[in-house]
């Protein structure tokens, strides 16, 4: 007989000090019950499974972001919804999921590759606009 040990869930989430409605963001994630750790400027050196693991970090990291962050761990597909419904219109505009790859970069390294990602959908999304204006004249 196999036992099914669940996996831990956890949304790491990183709130830089200026950002504002931070609380409204922990409200809403503790009304809908999902587990989150809040991650300091120090644990930003520490990879995605180290934060995920509850490591602490002993120096600050350079350039901490100031852009609120949230990466989800281990949800099943119903909490990944809750969560993001519960964060939308909050102002945590870099959100992933811990995936086998992501899960051994520094929290630094995946807040810049999410930067990197959204500019570049910014970056399609105004040439397509600027193809349709071309084309629809």
């Amino acid at each position: 007989m196999k036992v099914r040990i669940p996996k831990r869930t956890m949304i790491l989430l990183y709130l830089p000090d200026d950002v504002p409605d931070s609380d409204l963001i922990r409200v809403a994630l503790r009304r809908e019950n999902l587990p989150f750790f809040e991650l300091s400027a120090q644990q930003l050196k520490l990879t995605v499974q180290e934060c995920f693991e509850g490591r602490e970090a002993s120096s600050l990291a350079e350039n901490a972001p100031g852009e609120a962050m949230a990466v989800f761990c281990n949800l099943s597909d119903a909490q990944l919804d809750t969560a993001l419904s519960a964060l939308r219109g909050l102002p945590v505009g870099l959100k992933a999921i811990m995936t086998p790859t992501n899960r051994s970069w520094s929290m630094i390294s995946l807040y810049e590759e999410l930067c990197r990602e959204r500019e570049a959908i910014r970056r399609q999304r105004g040439q397509k606009a600027q193809e349709f204006q071309q084309h629809g004249d």
